[in-house]
């Protein structure tokens, strides 16, 4: 087998070993130097549709796998892969956004959606964040659902939250019942609301195509790609990128969610994010060692690997 070392880590991959990227289990399929950017990368494949290719990129082929389960990284962002306790959820991202984050491919700069300041905030003065009414019980459970669970992504948008803001999302939030098979997200619409399992769980499905497999709906339907249970959060694709959904949800059995609303999600949640990097920026702006260096891309990979 073709093996690859990170110096840094000392981590050594070999082709067909399973690893995990962003808590998503994969298998190594290519490592190597690549076209589309320098330096040395790693091709998966992950287990669930949510990668961004079949192994090649633009026309170059470096290994094969159905569609939309290929995606490069950088070795920095693969870890080895443990098996999960039994009976524990499985511990993962519910939604491609974790896994775009860590591509950071330069060459797909021009195809990625629009970042989180794609949506202009106004009236910024004038917003006050609602306040729904809830049990002490209620805002506990809450606090420990978004500081513990085992949804990274929560502790990726909220990581960077003091208590005081923490206190603001719990406040702003509210709780919504949905009955067995009602659909809490359709794909195409317009994201309104950013979602925390509660109780239940449900299934989410996105367009998956696979040439010539035998399986693959004639009319190009929709697959199951993941479940969320309790503690498990989604929906906030649409919010961070004001782009249109792109999974469909719907509850396997009679469930319960905690939302949070669209301008306060970007208020109270991305606007911290925001805050916390131009403070590493005009930290890192007066260190003198780092003069000759770009700064900002400093304060993107001291941040992410805070929040991470």
């Amino acid at each position: 087998m073709s093996g690859y070392a990170d110096e840094s880590k000392e981590l050594v991959l070999e082709l067909g070993q399973k690893v995990q990227v962003a808590g998503y289990p994969a298998t190594v399929q290519f490592l190597g130097e690549t076209h589309f950017a320098p330096g040395p990368w790693v091709g998966v494949e992950l287990e669930p549709a949510v990668g961004k290719n079949d192994g090649s990129v633009k026309e170059h082929r470096y290994f094969t796998c159905p569609p939309n389960h290929g995606l490069f990284v950088r070795q920095s962002v693969v870890k080895l892969w443990t098996e999960p306790e039994p009976g524990a959820n499985q511990v993962a991202p519910s939604s491609d956004d974790e896994v775009e984050e860590v591509m950071r491919m330069t060459s797909t700069k021009s195809r990625r959606r629009g970042g989180v300041s794609a949506e202009a905030m106004r009236d910024e003065e004038e917003w006050v964040p609602p306040s729904y009414p809830k049990s002490p019980e209620e805002k506990q459970q809450l606090r420990q659902v978004i500081e513990s669970s085992h949804d990274s992504k929560l502790r990726m948008m909220f990581g960077n939250l003091s208590p005081k803001g923490l206190e603001k999302v719990v406040e702003a939030m509210f709780c919504k019942l949905l009955a067995k098979r009602e659909t809490i997200i359709k794909y195409g619409d317009e994201g309104d609301n950013f979602y925390i399992v509660r109780k239940g769980s449900f299934d989410i499905f996105a367009f998956r195509k696979i040439r010539g497999a035998q399986a693959e709906e004639e009319d190009g339907g929709m697959v199951k790609v993941f479940e969320a249970r309790q503690g498990f959060a989604f929906g906030e694709a649409a919010l961070l990128y004001n782009a249109p959904r792109s999974a469909t949800i719907i509850a396997r059995e009679d469930s319960e969610v905690w939302c949070l609303e669209r301008r306060a999600f970007r208020e109270l949640v991305i606007r911290a994010s925001e805050q916390k990097f131009k403070e590493y920026t005009e930290f890192l702006k007066h260190c003198d060692v780092l003069q000759e260096l770009d700064v900002e891309r400093i304060a993107k990979a001291i941040s992410h690997e805070i929040s991470g």
